[in-house]
Order: structure tokens, then C-alpha cells, then sequence
């Protein structure tokens, strides 16, 4: 048994579990010579080490030792982070967008819960919301409301210092450097904001003991974009590039283009730049000129038969009872969630969606789609449902 090893050994029986574990455990300790060099994995646990328990290592080492021993503490990145802020001059302020403020973000009912929690964490960091977990769908405005919180934080406190620290799941160097640092971080009692494309326990390759920390706080989700929400995004978006988009153009987009605000603000260039090269006014025509071809793809993204197939297994039914004739309401609730996400994600008008469902009259069609808004209103379970599959459907 190596030194170090010895060493951890007494820490051990010194510590509290919880301690040892979170602080000690992550060090890789060499001995050279008279040198014995601790690595951290993360500078958090570095300067805690250093902070708090370097004296307890070094009363420790000597007695375990019959030489002098010297100890020098490391980070696998070799340095401090206000090691590389001194050495590249950078501030806090340079890591954020600065465009990424709350008066930028467009409120609709798929991110108002999300807007909500941000704004009591920008507001109140430290508070009960820790960490804070948005998740939600590519380009939905994650990212945005994160930037948003660390620009109001730093506009009330300039001296408060903001760090963005990636993680992948899946990589287990990765994980176990979040892991500590997380604990690291909730021990200081730092404000934590993270974000990702799915609810923590949906997250393929992440350690049990990570989901669970994830949901210590406030998860909360931003849903794709409900229409209205779609088209006061291209409005905004015009605005701020100084573009004249009348109402019934971002409405007539916001129908075809349902994936996320990237698409949309995408769209909306092309708009702009088709107009400012024919040196026409933006208007119907010259929108559905430009976003042609746009619209044939985002139109084929979600088809019918997708549809179908993705709500016939998520309530593991067979495919034919769901078209089929059958009434039972095992069968009937989620053949009319089918028909009004066609209605809400297709271009196909309600006859069509009729015809795709064995033959349906059109009137069938719209009694689902206003059965279903009634249930996602009444019952919270429907609501997921309805969520959970517009995200699969869209994603």
C-alpha cells in the first residue's frame, strides 16, 4: 500500500463519512522524493481541501512519515480558476450574453413556470430554488433565461463572480468530477442553474446518485412553443433587427415552423434578407416565396402516421384499435390526443385528419381537439401526457 493510500486510511477514521467522501476520496496523492502531490479533480474541491482540511493532512503526513515532507495541491487542469482569470484578464461579465436579459424573453404558457422560477433566483439566488433545472427542447429558451439570471444577478451585485461548468452524461470522468463539485457547491450554499434536454431521471447514461441530487431543487420545463407564443417571438425578434413583419406573416409563419426558436429566427433572416435584396415590403406573397422550400421540409417533420405510431406506444396500444372502430375509453382517449396533436402539429386541415383515422368525419375531429383542451385544463395527468408526447413528436 502506497503512502497516500495509508494516509486516506486515517482520514478516514478521522472524518465524517459524508467528509471523507466528498473531499478526500477524489485526490490522487504521489509521493516524490520529499514532495507528496494531491490532484483534485475540480478547483472547488481544491480550495476547500486547502481552506479547511490542509493542516489536519499535514499533521497527519508527518506523523505517518519519518522525513519532512512538503505538500503541494493541484488541480488535473494544473491551475486555479483565479489562476486563468489573472492570466488571461478575463471578468466575469465576459462569460455571459449580455443580450440575454428577462426583458428579451417572450412570455407564453409553455415557458411561464420556467420565467417564473428564473426570476426568484435572480432575485433571491440562494434561496430554496437550488439548484434550479430547466429542461425543455433544442432552442426553446434554456439557455437564455440561465444567461438572464446571471445578467440580473450581476446588475445588482458586480462584484458577485459567475461560472459556466459543462458536464456530459455518459462520461464517467465527468460525472464524478459533478458529483463533487455539486457538493461542493451546495455546501457554500452557491446559487447552481443547470440545464438539459430532459427531466433528470430521463437522462440516459447518469448515474442514479446524480438524478437524484438534480432533483433536490426546482425542475421545471419549457415546453415547445403554443402558437401565440411562436408569433410573438418573431415579432419580437423582427423588432430588435429593426424588420417591418406584419401580424399575419408572423402568424403564417409561426403555423409551418413549430420546431423552436432557432427555426423561427432562421425563417425570419431569410424573410428579411429576401426583402431587402428584391427591395420589396415584407408581406404574404413574398414570405411564402422565400420559405418554400422551409416549409416542405418542417411540414414533413411531423407526419400523421408518426403520430400515430408515437401515441399508440407511449399508451401501449396496438396501432389498429387505435384507428379502429372501438369506443372503449382505453382506446378512444388516446385516439382524440392524437387527432388534436395532428390539428396542433400538422398543416392538415380536419377533414384530412378525419380521413387518416379510418374515415373520420371532420365533426369527430374537432369534438376531440375541444375534448382534449378541456381534459389538459381538468386533469394534470392529461396535461403531461399531452406534453410529454408534443416534446417526443417535436424534439
Amino acid at each position: 500500500m502506497d503512502f497516500w493510500n495509508k494516509c486516506t486510511e486515517k482520514l478516514e477514521n478521522r472524518l465524517t463519512q459524508e467528509d471523507f467522501n466528498t473531499w478526500i476520496r477524489p485526490l490522487k496523492g504521489s509521493l516524490v522524493d520529499n514532495t507528496l502531490e494531491l490532484v483534485a479533480p475540480n478547483d472547488f474541491i481544491l480550495n476547500y481541501v486547502e481552506k479547511n482540511l490542509s493542516t489536519e493532512i499535514t499533521g497527519l503526513v508527518k506523523q505517518q512519515s519519518k522525513k519532512d515532507i512538503s505538500l503541494v495541491f493541484k488541480t488535473l487542469t494544473k491551475e486555479t480558476f483565479v489562476d486563468k482569470y489573472k492570466k488571461n484578464n478575463q471578468n466575469d461579465n465576459s462569460k455571459l450574453v449580455q443580450s440575454y436579459v428577462f426583458d428579451s424573453f417572450v412570455e407564453g404558457k409553455s415557458n411561464h413556470l420556467a420565467l417564473a422560477a428564473a426570476k426568484q433566483v435572480a432575485s433571491n439566488p440562494k434561496g430554496d430554488y437550488n439548484p434550479l433545472f430547466i429542461y425543455g427542447g433544442v432552442g426553446l429558451g434554456k439557455t437564455h433565461l440561465m444567461h438572464a439570471v446571471g445578467n440580473e444577478i450581476l446588475q445588482n451585485s458586480p462584484d458577485k463572480m459567475i461560472d459556466d461548468i459543462q458536464f456530459f452524461a455518459g462520461k464517467e470522468q465527468s460525472q464524478e468530477e459533478f458529483f463533487h463539485t455539486f457538493n461542493a457547491l451546495l455546501d457554500r450554499n452557491n446559487q447552481m442553474i443547470l440545464t438539459c434536454d430532459k427531466y433528470p431521471k430521463e437522462i440516459d447514461g447518469l448515474e442514479e446518485r446524480l438524478k437524484s441530487r438534480l432533483g433536490w431543487g426546482l425542475p421545471v420545463v419549457i415546453d415547445p412553443h403554443e402558437l401565440e407564443t411562436r408569433a410573438a417571438v418573431l415579432l419580437s425578434k423582427a423588432s430588435s433587427m429593426g424588420v417591418e413583419l406584419p401580424n399575419d406573416c408572423a402568424i403564417y409563419i409561426a403555423q409551418r415552423i413549430r420546431s423552436n426558436i432557432r427555426e423561427l429566427e432562421g425563417a425570419l433572416k431569410r424573410v428579411a434578407a429576401n426583402s431587402r435584396f428584391t427591395n420589396q415590403p415584407i408581406d404574404l406573397s413574398l414570405v411564402k416565396d422565400a420559405l418554400k422550400d422551409l416549409f416542405v421540409i418542417s411540414a414533413k417533420m411531423v407526419s400523421i402516421e408518426n403520430i400515430q405510431k408515437t401515441v399508440s406506444e407511449y399508451y401501449n396500444i396496438k396501432l389498429s384499435d387505435l384507428l379502429s372502430k372501438r369506443r372503449s375509453r382505453s382506446i378512444t382517449r388516446p385516439r382524440q390526443l392524437a387527432m388534436a396533436l395532428t390539428k396542433e402539429l400538422t398543416n392538415h386541415s380536419l377533414p384530412e385528419i378525419g380521413e387518416a383515422f379510418n374515415g373520420r368525419d371532420h365533426t369527430t375531429v374537432l369534438h376531440a381537439c375541444k375534448k382534449i383542451t378541456e381534459l389538459r385544463k381538468e386533469n394534470p395527468s392529461q396535461e403531461e401526457d399531452y406534453r410529454n408526447l408534443t416534446r417526443a413528436l417535436t424534439n
